[in-house]
């Protein structure tokens, strides 16, 4: 592991731009996290799209092969993938499917938010899986067992909070899936929600972006952490460096780049270390 707590690197031009780019501002990662627009891509139509692939990656996000790059990068850069990714289904045949069989959660939005209005989120079908369902989760894990075997280290998991217990089975899910390909392996997740047990799965959980350009926020942090590992969640972190609030990567780093290197220096005792900006190889240089 690295001296600096390893960043999730945003960037546009695909992951071979934003790898190497990284590396060479000698900016210190160890992995690099496919949001969700570039490990796939996303549909929002109500019946869902024929050509979407749940279940494969973007070829707009990669210069030639998926899994002969990530290879590359691990063996030549030192440099993981990860991916993050929804709860629900895009493609039109699996999406009718499983609305057949009774796996959606009814209601749920397109990007698996609860719908306030029913008819926004699909005249009140859903689309986001209903993983409390062990028939749902043999499927899936099935469906995303290839993703281990072609590289992808961990999940960063995103819009569960539909069901109390989403993102638990979503991790239950996930390492069957992991099993199935590695039986030895431990399940490591980052969620954007949280529910009592999945820290024994292996399921960490961040808090939301953070102002990083106020030095309140930075303050606050430490409290917070601790304030989520007395409530059961003992892997937990934040956005280090975001630009959260709309605040501009000049105004995380400060003046000399003291801001950016306390937050940092926070970021070392926290149990998940990840720093987050579109803007790395600026910030690292300033």
């Amino acid at each position: 592991a690295s001296a600096i707590p390893p960043p999730r690197a945003e960037g546009e031009g695909g992951v071979e731009d934003v790898v190497r780019n990284l590396r060479k501002a000698k900016v210190p990662i160890d992995y690099v996290v496919l949001d969700a627009g570039r490990f796939s891509n996303r549909s929002y139509t109500a019946a869902g799209e024929s050509e979407y692939q749940d279940f494969s990656f973007d070829p707009a996000a990669f210069t030639t092969n998926a899994t002969r790059q990530i290879s590359e990068y691990k063996e030549t850069l030192d440099v993981r993938i990860a991916g993050m990714h929804k709860p629900s289904l895009g493609n039109s045949g699996l999406l009718a499917s499983a609305r057949a069989k009774g796996w959606v959660v009814p209601g749920s939005a397109a990007g698996g938010e609860p719908a306030a209005d029913l008819a926004a989120a699909d005249a009140g079908l859903g689309r986001s899986l209903n993983f409390s369902k062990p028939e749902v989760r043999t499927w899936y894990s099935d469906e995303v067992k290839h993703y281990y075997k072609d590289g992808i280290s961990f999940w960063w998991n995103e819009e569960a909070d539909y069901d109390y217990y989403g993102f638990y089975y979503w991790n239950v899910a996930l390492g069957q899936a992991l099993r199935l390909e590695d039986p030895h392996a431990r399940l490591f997740t980052l969620n954007d929600g949280f529910s009592p047990g999945m820290a024994r799965l292996g399921g960490a959980v961040w808090t939301g972006d953070r102002d990083a350009s106020s030095w309140a926020e930075l303050a606050r942090t430490p409290g917070m952490m601790l304030n989520w590992i007395l409530a059961g969640a003992p892997y937990v972190g934040c956005s280090i460096a975001t630009e959260g609030g709309g605040a501009s990567t000049a105004a995380v780093v400060g003046g000399g780049g003291e801001r950016l290197v306390r937050w940092l220096q926070v970021a070392t005792f926290m149990p998940v270390a990840r720093v987050r900006s579109t803007d790395l190889a600026a910030a690292a240089a300033a």
